[in-house]
């Protein structure tokens, strides 16, 4: 069985249409608690929306 993804657990996300690719389509994130969040540390706050449509899926789902 696969983890689900939790608080501080690491995302990788990749654009799955051809038209969101950029020279960069991977991006990793971290999970973190709202005060805890830096974006330009890849730190994502729990309340951010990708951080909530991320939390509790597990590996390789796919998040629309």
């Amino acid at each position: 069985m696969m983890k689900k993804i939790q608080y501080y657990d690491r995302v990788l996300l990749r654009a799955t249409n051809s038209t969101e690719l950029s020279d960069d389509p991977e991006m990793c994130i971290q999970i973190v608690p709202a005060h805890e969040a830096d974006a330009a540390a890849g730190r994502i706050s729990v309340d951010a929306p990708v951080a909530k449509a991320a939390l509790y899926r597990k590996a390789g789902d796919t998040i629309a």
